[in-house]
């Protein structure tokens, strides 16, 4: 009875596994979709808005590049204070002191990122038709608030 009910739970698991690979197979392909679905595949700074001018594709571009740069400084930043902090941690008689400051120093390197961010949203805001702001809203965050991460323009987030 054991080894019937193992092999149960192998099939089961197998075909839990394979579940989404079969309806990932069977997702339209971006370029025959409605044209909601279109906008999201689009290559730019913010695929997912709809209708963009080429001069508001631009500035945000402008913008973008920007944007990296400035924060680009704070996690080149943040990424010396962790290594230091590491060495420190991993010292025969850590010093608690330093790596308390240290710690207190990556989080401002982080709330300063977060600053940042949240002013480069305004601006593609600003940037925007009363239209386009909505779908920017609704789909430019994630449940927490958060802006959604896009690596090579493809979104990493679920789509809506």
């Amino acid at each position: 009875m054991f080894k019937t009910k193992k092999k149960y739970l192998v099939l089961l698991t197998a075909a839990m596994l394979m579940i989404p690979m079969i309806i990932n197979a069977q997702a339209p392909e971006p370029d025959r979709g409605h044209p909601k679905e279109q906008c999201l595949h689009e290559k730019g700074p913010h695929p997912m808005i709809p209708d963009l001018t080429e001069k508001q594709k631009e500035k945000m571009k402008e913008l973008r590049v920007d944007h990296m740069k400035k924060v680009q400084t704070f996690k080149n930043a943040m990424g010396e204070l962790k290594a230091q902090l590491k060495t420190l941690q991993t010292a025969d008689k850590p010093n608690m002191n330093k790596i308390y400051s240290l710690i207190d120093e990556i989080g401002e390197k982080h709330t300063e990122i977060m600053k940042l961010k949240a002013a480069h949203m305004l601006e593609i805001r600003k940037l925007l038709t009363d239209e386009q702001r909505v779908f920017f809203d609704a789909h430019m965050h994630d449940r927490n608030g958060q802006k959604m991460k896009h690596h090579g323009m493809q979104m990493q987030k679920k789509h809506h």
